[in-house]
């Protein structure tokens, strides 16, 4: 059995090792992150009203991390669960800055949030040893409206998407050989011109221990 190489066997190469490599990339950054979000590390989620425009634009996407609560400091923006008298049934997580932090006599610490794009503070005061706080590490406005845009078509795409690997791998057979072995006596012959001589065909250069 011998190996046939193509003359195209360069460039293919080059576009198999991107597209691998795009695709180990996004493997791992989904597995991360999902790793990430089972063991609370970070929360991602998305922005739903208009209180913290312009920072927060509806739909953002937004990624917080847990912090004590005794690491809060006025103007962080938090992400917390609002008291029970307020939260209702169908309570949701708010996202919002802190804009004053208040202390009893008795030691109890108090937390007030505010919209960016509100005029008023909320009506609460969060406990500040009650709450679990998530502070803002990371948002993107862009990857959001891609969410948007791509939400209801995951399924034709990832159909698609395997589609087009399969064509691709059929491409790839079919048009560049690379690394295909034939039978022995299957291998392409060349010809040489009218007397000059034949082909030079040395025996591979073979390397060893030493």
């Amino acid at each position: 059995m011998r190996v046939v190489r193509s003359a195209l066997a360069g460039p293919h190469r080059w576009l198999h090792v991107v597209l691998s490599a795009l695709m180990i990339f996004s493997t791992v950054v989904a597995v991360l992150a999902v790793l990430l979000m089972r063991t609370d590390t970070i929360r991602v989620s998305r922005v739903l009203t208009g209180s913290m425009k312009p920072l927060l634009p509806v739909g953002t996407v937004v990624v917080t991390r847990p912090v004590p609560s005794s690491q809060v400091t006025v103007g962080d923006v938090i992400m917390f669960m609002p008291p029970k008298e307020w939260a209702g049934p169908d309570a949701k997580p708010v996202i919002h800055r802190v804009a004053e932090i208040t202390h009893t006599e008795d030691g109890a610490t108090g937390i007030k949030t505010k919209g960016d794009n509100n005029t008023a503070v909320d009506p609460w005061t969060l406990n500040a040893n009650g709450i679990q706080a998530y502070k803002l590490a990371w948002h993107s406005y862009l990857l959001g409206r891609l969410f948007d845009f791509a939400k209801g078509l995951w399924l034709p795409l990832l159909i698609a998407s395997a589609g087009f690997w399969g064509l691709y791998r059929i491409v790839r057979w079919l048009w560049f050989p690379s690394g295909r072995r034939v039978p022995e006596g299957d291998e392409p012959r060349t010809t040489s011109p009218r007397g000059s001589d034949p082909p030079r065909r040395d025996p591979p250069c073979v390397a060893g221990p030493l």
